[in-house]
């Protein structure tokens, strides 16, 4: 079979076809590799988001906890209060 439109090429005697596939290939080939690391760049900043909202959410447990005994102090000693007034 003979293709049209032979040529030489960079590597020999290639058809443009050849040659075109060939490029559409690596193009396709590049543009995948470049859309992983794109991922693997989102999924880091995801993960470190996550870390980050983690340690947030658990400094704001702790204040709540730390004030919710503070709201059960406030309410023994006004019990307190009631009782022997």
């Amino acid at each position: 079979m003979r293709l049209q439109g032979d040529k030489s090429g960079r590597k020999g005697h290639l058809s443009v076809a050849t040659e075109a596939s060939q490029l559409q290939s690596r193009m396709i080939e590049t543009m995948e590799a470049a859309e992983l690391e794109k991922q693997k760049y989102n999924n880091t900043r995801m993960e470190t988001a996550n870390a980050d909202l983690a340690k947030s959410l658990a400094a704001v447990q702790w204040n709540l906890e730390v004030e919710d005994k503070q709201v059960a102090e406030l309410r023994q000693q006004i019990a307190f209060i009631r009782v022997y007034s």
